[in-house]
């Protein structure tokens, strides 16, 4: 409750980049105790927001990659 409206983009990116739970995380990773064809791993992220038109990508799990920021003018 004491974030309600505090929420910015850099804490949707600290969400988004979560190991808690690992292997089961938000920023999957291959478990190697799978067999090699039920790896799973997050290969991008994506952050909206609708209010200042602008787009959040990362190529790649967000923990190894920087978010790229994209600007529209409409959107």
């Amino acid at each position: 409750m004491g974030r309600a409206g505090k929420i910015s983009i850099e804490d949707f990116m600290d969400v988004l980049r979560d190991h808690f739970n690992y292997p089961d995380s938000i920023c999957r990773h291959p478990d190697e105790r799978d067999p090699e064809l039920e790896h799973v791993q997050t290969v991008a992220s994506i952050i909206m927001n609708l209010t200042t038109k602008e787009v959040y990508i990362t190529h790649g799990p967000p923990c190894a990659s920087e978010y790229q920021p994209l600007k529209f003018k409409t959107l």
